[in-house]
């Protein structure tokens, strides 16, 4: 018998998939009752692509409880007052983990492994490591219930399922975990981009919905280049929710010929930031509208995204239209499609001009230069193409770069302080582009500020010498009747990573209370369930950046 390794290969690649498929109906849904989406996996967010699904509470409820999908062993949990706000991590046994975040209460053994860490650090936010095989948790074990903890906007579960070992998100439709939807999706805004050959738009039109759909008396758009890309906005909506989900696939066609295809099985975290290099970043940044680049900008490697043809740009002529069809597809097969051709316009009359740099920066190079007070030190694939740097302004403010450049990467900056400022304590570099000054933190050395910067914009010198804001929301001091009591903590100024917007620690009678604050609203909850009748003394202290401190003591009766 003459051995095939090809057979082979195709017999144990058959068993792979087999086994796949049996360990992917293994998982039962997180909930006990059927799943409707406000979010769904891969859609597009304002700084990443979402890594899971977003399942609503049933009904009027916002505490439904929520289940593991599968046997398996508690390997994190997590909790914190933005992010995730309360998540736990359990990894099966075929070499997934699974994601339940969000959360507004913990179950045990869970929530005791919490407070007692939480009361040794004293520290509401805790990250624990249980040891291997410590705390075991079977499928179909209530762990939690659903909640609105860190950073969302509404009572929901965010669920993810990764690869253990890679950390990277599958989307979890593949293992059945998903809602009913007979809905096509939809295609809301087509935009057509006439391209130099540095990516930059020399022309752009948005021809909205004015396509057809069957692809029956096309309609035909002029466009003034040599060089045409496209973009699209679109959602898919599922049965039983009004959410505007994203769509699971795009694909492409240039006169039947494949040019670009996305499949959103998985996505990396790691290539979150590259979503800025994904939409159509000046787009969003003028009307807020996003929409997806069908063709690929240098910095772009996110590997569910696929350029079949020229990076999934082409060329257009004056004399033969090119035939163009969109398809979005949601994961049930449901398909939208939008039909129009393009032909060049002769008068070659573009309305984008190539922006102009005091530095010209490449993609795709490591590059050190100082312009005015400034020295910077960007990395390869800080930008999402070729582009560049102007600075302008003097003494204590100053505008860098152009905001419509995507920053993929943090890069560093060193800038001159001012004489009348170099004695000053508490000084920072914040940029003031929105309403409340922003600091990521940094070091004053031979006379210079240096730290990093994640965006372009607007920044000055500012001192930060004002205490934070500890307001009473829902306090009493006869307290007999509350469960809890609420306070709204604020500052002056915005600290982001690897600065902290500020400390806070909460005891009741000197002993420390684990409460949780929602860093969107700033509002603190002090729970008092486990309190005795009789007379306690209440003190909140909140330090920030700048060392700036408050406090608030009261004396109340439960």
């Amino acid at each position: 018998m003459r051995f095939s390794l090809r057979g082979h290969f195709v017999c144990l690649l058959v068993l792979f998939t087999f086994s796949l498929m049996a360990q992917r109906g293994k998982y039962r849904s997180p909930v006990n009752h059927g799943i409707t989406l406000a979010g769904s996996f891969g859609e597009l967010r304002s700084s990443h692509f979402h890594a899971g699904i977003d399942i609503r509470p049933s009904g009027k409820k916002t505490a439904d409880t929520i289940y593991s999908v599968a046997d398996g062993l508690l390997s994190r949990v997590k909790t914190q007052r933005g992010g995730f706000g309360r998540a736990i991590y359990i990894d099966h046994l075929d070499g997934n983990t699974s994601v339940y975040a969000h959360l507004s209460y913990l179950f045990d053994p869970i929530s005791s492994l919490v407070y007692k860490e939480q009361m040794r650090l004293e520290s509401y936010e805790v990250d624990i490591y249980p040891e291997k095989s410590s705390v075991k948790i079977k499928k179909g074990q209530a762990i939690g219930l659903m909640g609105n903890a860190g950073n969302s906007y509404g009572a929901h579960l965010h669920f993810e399922i990764r690869e253990t070992v890679s950390e990277v998100p599958i989307n979890p439709f593949l293992y059945g975990i998903k809602s009913v939807d007979k809905i096509k999706p939809t295609i809301s805004s087509i935009g057509l981009h006439g391209l130099h050959a540095s990516w930059s738009d020399s022309y752009y039109t948005n021809i909205g919905n004015g396509f057809n759909k069957d692809g029956s008396a096309s309609p035909q758009y002029a466009v003034p280049a040599w060089r045409v890309g496209l973009s699209v906005q679109g959602f898919d909506q599922m049965n039983g929710a009004p959410n505007k989900n994203g769509y699971y696939a795009i694909k492409l066609f240039v006169d039947d010929t494949l040019y670009f295809h996305s499949t959103m099985d998985s996505v990396s975290y790691e290539e979150g930031d590259l979503i800025d290099c994904y939409i159509d970043y000046p787009l969003q940044e003028r009307v807020n509208r996003k929409e997806a680049l069908l063709y690929r900008l240098p910095a772009n490697t996110v590997r569910t995204i696929k350029y079949a043809k020229n990076e999934g740009a082409f060329q257009i002529f004056a004399s033969k239209p090119r035939n163009i069809c969109i398809k979005l597809e949601d994961f049930e097969g449901n398909v939208s499609s939008a039909y129009f051709s393009i032909i060049r316009d002769t008068l070659m009359v573009g309305n984008r001009q190539i922006p102009t740099y005091e530095k010209a920066l490449k993609q795709n190079v490591d590059e050190s230069f100082a312009l005015g007070d400034f020295q910077f030190k960007m990395l390869a694939g800080t930008l999402a193409k070729d582009g560049g740097m102007n600075v302008s302004g003097y003494g204590k403010s100053y505008k860098v770069g152009d905001g419509e450049q995507a920053i993929l990467k943090d890069f560093e900056y060193c800038v001159i302080i001012p004489e009348e400022l170099a004695q000053e304590k508490d000084l920072f570099f914040a940029n003031v582009s929105s309403s409340k000054p922003a600091v990521k933190g940094g070091v004053i050395k031979d006379g210079k500020y240096c730290g990093t910067m994640s965006a372009f914009g607007n920044y000055r010198f500012i001192k930060d010498n004002e205490a934070p804001v500890i307001l009473p929301v829902s306090f009493s001091t006869n307290a007999t009747a509350k469960s809890n009591f609420t306070f709204k903590l604020s500052d002056n100024v915005s600290y982001r990573t690897p600065a902290r917007t500020f400390e806070y620690k909460v005891y009741i009678d000197g002993v420390f209370i684990p409460s949780e604050m929602k860093e969107l609203t700033g509002v603190l909850t002090v729970p008092l369930g486990k309190l005795t009748k009789g007379s306690h003394q209440l003190v909140i202290k909140v330090r920030d950046s700048a060392k700036n401190e408050a406090e608030f003591s009261k004396l109340f009766n439960k």
